[in-house]
């Protein structure tokens, strides 16, 4: 597989130092979109959390948008962050701010200036169609907009990885379909690679794309479970 983003061999990944999943061999390539799911409390949240050094990787390899995650230190870890869109289940917008200070606010926190700040703001606006919000409070949104902007602001930066863990657990199943027909057209048009972390096994069956499931201490691609 070539274009890889993410590649973890033999990890380990730990929990307040306890193992939580164990020899972990994991890939995933530019432009790919890949379920993870698991039953809660399975790991998939600690494994996302490495990829984004939440919790750091002591044992195994690994390496995600092109740093070693074995070597990472307070300085290069913001860097590596720069290369990632994170989605949560709880949007986190600023209420006090609009659909455009917010992402203004997160575009200044990570170095952009100047014009370039409004013309971003417009194409990932224009990403997620949500152009006539640019100047709507978030209060006035639908959970399933404050969603898009969340995902508006996770593109900023032409992330390498977008990850999205349970990004439609307090959607209706319309909006929670609208959500990852989005996520899986940001995937092939800015060839960025997507994990959303879901229990929605719904999901699954109807927009049908990789699976990788966390069981029992390990990480196995779901038709590897299913021979």
């Amino acid at each position: 597989m070539s274009d890889l983003v993410v590649e973890l061999r033999e990890a380990v990944i730990r929990q307040s130092g306890h193992p939580i999943l164990e020899k972990v061999d994991f890939k995933v390539a530019a432009g790919e979109f890949c379920y993870l799911i698991g039953r809660t409390g399975s790991g998939k949240s600690s494994l996302l959390k490495t990829m984004y050094a939440a919790l750091p990787l002591q044992e195994g390899r690994g390496q995600v948008c092109g740093f070693d995650l074995r070597k990472l230190n307070r300085h290069n870890i913001p860097k590596l962050r720069r290369q990632l869109g994170i989605v949560f289940q709880d949007y986190n917008l600023l209420m006090d701010r609009s659909v455009s200070e917010n992402l203004r606010f997160a575009l200044e926190a990570t170095g952009w200036k100047g014009s370039s700040i409004n013309q971003r703001i417009a194409e990932v606006l224009a990403d997620v169609d949500l152009t006539d919000k640019i100047h709507a409070m978030p209060h006035t949104l639908s959970g399933g907009e404050q969603q898009r902007v969340a995902f508006a602001r996770a593109l900023l930066n032409h992330p390498k990885l977008l990850i999205a863990d349970e990004a439609t657990g307090n959607l209706d199943p319309e909006t929670s379909d609208e959500i990852l027909l989005l996520m899986r057209k940001l995937s092939k048009q800015e060839n960025c690679a997507v994990i959303f972390a879901t229990h929605d096994y719904r999901s699954l069956e109807t927009y049908q794309a990789r699976i990788v499931r966390c069981h029992e201490g390990q990480v196995f691609n779901q038709e590897e479970m299913e021979i």
